[in-house]
């Protein structure tokens, strides 16, 4: 039951890196500038890594209560 709702809620952030990496990566292959996507897909990166450890944390806390 809980493994379903965590799949609904954590599907959609997979779906911007896979955009953006896939936009660059096309626009590259097509000698177009691709650094826009390229950066977009490096500031996910850095919000995920950013608010990682706080996710981590309410998930602790919510797993110990």
């Amino acid at each position: 039951r809980g493994g379903l709702l965590t799949a609904v809620i954590v599907l959609p952030l997979f779906v911007p890196p896979v955009i953006f990496g896939g936009g660059a990566l096309d626009a590259f292959t097509a000698g177009l500038p691709w650094r826009a996507g390229f950066a977009l897909l490096g500031a996910y990166a850095a919000a995920a890594v950013a608010l990682g450890p706080l996710a981590m944390a309410a998930a602790c806390r919510n797993a110990l209560s």
